[in-house]
């Protein structure tokens, strides 16, 4: 009986519409009130020395957690979950029981005190703007987001959220096995795009690390972030493993489509903020391009371009090119019975000899081999 009455009460959810998700988005908390009324009152943001001592204390702060503001029943908070002064951010801290991903709205009006973190942070511009401050050492960089703006923000990398409007950002975090998981694991074989995006979001402590993906305020992108957070805010058998896989939905579709307009770390006024998009028109024309045909879209040198091809993802556009044809005949004879001659015409090869003798050089055995060994 307790058990029946336990699987109940855990399939059990509070419902829940995007018109009441947008009202509780735009709903001003006690908390931000104060701040709000502190800050058009004096024209600075309310330092933390000067909130009311109560507020200080456990679960005093009402939550940000989208579960509460949406009224959800079944909230669980961990009870090391106070206002946090430390500069660390660890995952018992904000992850409740049972829970790979959080989601939450940053303060309007607020400054943030410079912070890192053991798991991984995405955080989405769902309207207005705010402005991230990054941070090594000396070295600091600010990145103002706009309507549809995503930052992904690695493991132990230092930084600041500043809102001085009525602009609602959204945090979501991620466990760093789950970010693995969803993002990593999920990347195509031979996408250098997604290689090259996974090792800027690797932890590292030398240097400035994120990932800005613009999407303009895309109303399909919105819709993902609105049906995410609804899946967050119920309480369903299922519910954990429907976020993890909407998070990889979208993962994939900010790789494949927004990819272009991609900024990375340090990159301001660089040739290399061109990288994304040279990546990705490598990726989808590798069978017909050369590297003097791709430097010549783009507008640069080859050998420039091949430099700093190079310097960044430890391959010439040359070897690139290669890398990506010898793959794809790989797993061409793997899943189809297309000849050898069909196969190199389809990756570009006038001579299928080139194709064979390429092969053969990459992988030890000959087109021929490689797919009677397979089989």
């Amino acid at each position: 009986m307790n058990n029946s009455n336990s699987d109940t009460q855990k399939q059990h959810f509070t419902p829940i519409t995007i018109d009441a998700l947008e009202d509780a988005l735009h709903w001003y908390s006690p908390f931000e009130n104060m701040l709000r009324s502190y800050y058009l009152e004096h024209h600075r943001f309310m330092p933390i020395a000067e909130f009311p001592e109560e507020l200080l204390q456990p679960f005093s702060i009402p939550p940000i957690d989208l579960r509460s503001l949406t009224g959800a029943s079944d909230v669980t908070l961990s009870p090391t979950n106070t206002f946090q002064t430390a500069e660390t951010f660890l995952e018992p801290q904000y992850f409740s029981p049972g829970y790979d991903i959080y989601i939450q709205k940053q303060p309007r009006y607020s400054c943030s005190p410079t912070q890192d973190h053991q798991y991984y942070e995405i955080c989405y511009q769902y309207s207005g703007t705010s402005i991230q401050t990054l941070s090594v050492d000396d070295t600091c960089e600010t990145i103002r987001l706009k309507p549809g703006d995503f930052i992904f923000i690695p493991v132990a990398q230092k930084h600041s959220i500043t809102i001085d409007s009525d602009s609602i950002l959204l945090n979501i975090g991620v466990r760093a096995s789950t970010f693995t998981q969803a993002f990593s694991h999920n990347i195509p074989d031979g996408s250098i795009l997604g290689d090259f995006f996974s090792s800027l979001l690797t932890p590292d402590g030398d240097s400035i690390r994120y990932l800005v993906f613009h999407t303009n305020g895309n109303a399909m992108i919105l819709q993902q972030i609105q049906q995410l957070s609804l899946t967050y805010c119920t309480n369903t058998l299922y519910s954990q493993q429907i976020l993890n896989l909407q998070l990889s939905i979208l993962f994939m579709n900010l790789l494949q489509d927004y990819s272009y307009n991609t900024k990375i770390a340090n990159t301001s006024g660089s040739i290399t903020e061109k990288l994304p998009a040279i990546m990705q028109y490598i990726e989808q024309n590798y069978t017909t391009s050369s590297a003097q045909r791709i430097a010549q879209h783009f507008g640069y040198s080859p050998d420039y371009l091949n430099q700093l091809f190079k310097k960044t993802t430890s391959h010439t556009i040359g070897e690139t090119l290669l890398n990506l044809k010898m793959q794809k005949a790989a797993s061409l004879l793997t899943s189809t019975n297309l000849s050898v001659s069909s196969i190199a015409e389809y990756l570009g090869y006038q001579d299928t000899t080139n194709l064979i003798r390429s092969f053969k050089k990459y992988y030890g055995s000959t087109p021929a081999q490689y797919r009677k060994a397979l089989h």
